[in-house]
């Protein structure tokens, strides 16, 4: 999980979200497709809570509170996400994400810094956090085995790019690590799984 900034949300979805009547329910096909690039555009195109890479065709829109229990924040564009399938169709314990989530509350927040700063990598993959590791273990099933696999290979890739690179070179100037992380921050499109990489690179700063 990575840090998400929004942006504002899309005047197509302004306009429905303020006109009489409205609901998620109702919404026009054409203001969820701009709500859902949106959402992609601001996340990356990267699942909310897995990372994993997702896009038009293969993401859902995930509503943070539950809209069986917060029925008033169903249009609240601060609210949604866009999160992966999370193995839809499969059995409880292969499920992750918002599939897993259903109409849980979690308290884990990708738009809180403070809970995403919380959050450590172990070397095999696995997610934890000081605050929220019943959120990620339990009802997002982020330690689910392939998950961990497929951050442990993009850490393990990442420490071997660096290795080639530098070498008998020192990579441990802060402003080098700072620039690397702003850049995997910021990248309009990032690279999936990437949290585990920052989390690394900001343990050397």
């Amino acid at each position: 999980m990575i840090l998400i900034s929004k942006n504002d949300e899309p005047r197509s979805f302004t306009t429905y979200r303020l006109s009489e009547n409205a609901s998620y329910a109702n919404m026009p096909s054409d203001v969820k497709y701009d709500l859902k690039k949106s959402l992609l555009e601001e996340q990356g195109y990267l699942c909310a809570y897995c990372m994993s890479r997702i896009s038009l065709e293969n993401m859902k829109i995930e509503h943070f509170q539950p809209q069986s229990l917060y029925s008033e924040l169903s249009l609240r564009y601060l609210n949604l996400f866009a999160v992966c399938k999370g193995n839809e169709g499969q059995c409880l314990e292969m499920q992750t994400c918002d599939t897993k989530k259903s109409n849980e509350i979690i308290r884990i927040s990708p738009l809180n810094e403070t809970h995403i700063n919380n959050i450590t990598y172990s070397n095999d993959g696995t997610i934890n956090s000081t605050s929220h590791h019943n959120d990620l273990h339990t009802i997002l099933n982020l330690n689910l085995k392939r998950l961990k696999q497929n951050r442990k290979k993009v850490l393990d890739d990442f420490k071997q790019k660096i290795y080639n690179r530098f070498k008998n070179k020192h990579m441990n100037k802060k402003d080098t690590i700072q620039r690397m992380i702003e850049n995997y921050e910021h990248n309009p499109t990032k690279e999936v799984y990437i949290g585990i990489v920052i989390s690394y690179l900001k343990n050397r700063v």
